[in-house]
């Protein structure tokens, strides 16, 4: 089983840190982007509010500064602070997060670009599934059941097609994956794509009728959702006649 293939898994994850608070699957890189844009403008208020000349002494009793209390004329002062200070330091972490929305947003269009590499770009929307005639049949995935009882998924088989081989089906699979997750959900029409989802498997392999499909999630919801994706995809196409 695995979520896109293991190494570009690996370089989604590196665009950010072990210590950054953003990872790239959290969103699309679209919206990583804008929570960067966003970040950077309140980075900019701050270091705006920040005033360089507004240091100033603060006065404190003689005692902390090893001055006799006697010494009541004594110009005891503590270093010279700057209230403005902290506005700094905002603006500081607000650059900081900027540049990790940045990161994120760079991981998931390299990962998508190393996924979809050699696939048309219309393919890289449709998926696997671009030619739905081609789809033979759809089963749920076998027990063990969710623990609503709900079968994990389903298994899609495949047509045998010139060309079509059990490494292209992947390759499409680990792309169309790649490409949500970079597009983000609303950011293709996949409403009845049963690669939609979250926390979502494809694994390919050749079966007894043709090529087959494994879509899983543990996510009971999203398991229903693919199984009846996937069912209304293989259903003949209402009759027009007259």
């Amino acid at each position: 089983m695995r979520l896109l293939a293991p190494s570009l898994l690996l370089i989604a994850l590196s665009g950010c840190s072990p210590a950054a608070h953003t990872r790239p699957a959290e969103m699309s890189a679209a919206e990583h982007e804008r929570e960067a844009k966003a970040h950077q403008e309140a980075a900019r208020a701050q270091a705006e509010a920040f005033d360089p000349h507004a240091a100033r002494k603060k006065r404190l009793p003689c005692a902390l500064q090893g001055s006799r209390a006697s010494d009541a004329d004594s110009p005891c002062w503590s270093e010279m602070k700057n209230p403005t200070e902290g506005h700094l330091e905002a603006a500081e972490r607000e650059e900081r997060r900027a540049a990790e929305h940045r990161a994120a947003a760079a991981a998931l269009r390299d990962a998508e670009e190393a996924a979809c590499q050699g696939i048309a770009q219309a393919q890289r929307d449709a998926g696997p599934f671009e030619r739905p005639e081609h789809v033979a049949s759809v089963e749920p995935l076998a027990a063990p059941a969710g623990p609503a009882g709900v079968p994990p998924g389903a298994l899609i088989t495949f047509r045998a097609s010139s060309g079509f081989t059990v490494e292209r089906l992947q390759k499409l699979a680990d792309c169309h994956l790649a490409r949500i997750a970079s597009a983000g959900h609303a950011g293709l029409a996949l409403r009845e794509c049963p690669l939609e989802g979250k926390g979502l498997t494809a694994t390919a392999r050749s079966g007894p009728a043709g090529l087959v499909l494994e879509i899983r999630s543990a996510d009971p919801e999203t398991a229903r959702a693919i199984l009846g994706r996937a069912q209304r995809l293989a259903a003949p196409a209402p009759s027009t006649g007259r």
